[in-house]
């Protein structure tokens, strides 16, 4: 008998907890922060490319403050730039897969694409620069001259 009280009184518990649990979800729900003004809840657009070759451009803008204007104009410039970034990783799996077939590395191959990489970034970079104030721009330097001296 003492059993059945106890599991009807673990049931009654349950249903309780249920209960409140429905009751509330709904009300949590609606009071959830609103999206910042401009964002309407869609993840930032600098910050998908945080996994992507632009990775060290889009670290050096980071506390810089843009206008939206400069926002977009920077993510243009990375659009119109991203076939030639494409291109020279496609060149580079290739050799990869060729050095792999060969066994060796070809040093100078490597250091071409690598060059080649590096002057598609630098154009970016140079063109981001371009739209950015002067103030703006100082402020990159500065923590650009920094940042090797809080590396040691």
């Amino acid at each position: 008998m003492q059993n059945r009280v106890k599991h009807a009184r673990n049931l009654m518990l349950a249903a309780c907890g249920l209960v409140l649990l429905v009751a509330v979800a709904p009300s949590s729900a609606q009071s959830a922060p609103p999206a910042a003004p401009g964002n309407q809840g869609r993840q930032r657009p600098m910050a998908r490319l945080l996994g992507s070759p632009y990775r060290p451009l889009v670290a050096e803008l980071r506390g810089v403050k843009l206008t939206a204007e400069q926002r977009q104009q920077v993510m243009a410039i990375f659009k119109a730039h991203q076939p030639d970034l494409k291109a020279v990783g496609e060149k580079a799996r290739a050799a990869r897969l060729g050095w792999q077939q060969a066994g060796k590395i070809d040093i100078q191959e490597r250091q071409a694409l690598q060059q080649q990489r590096m002057a598609v970034l630098k154009a970016v970079r140079t063109e981001i620069l371009g739209t950015l104030t002067p103030e703006q721009q100082q402020q990159i330097e500065t923590r650009r001259q920094r940042a090797p001296k809080r590396r040691q």
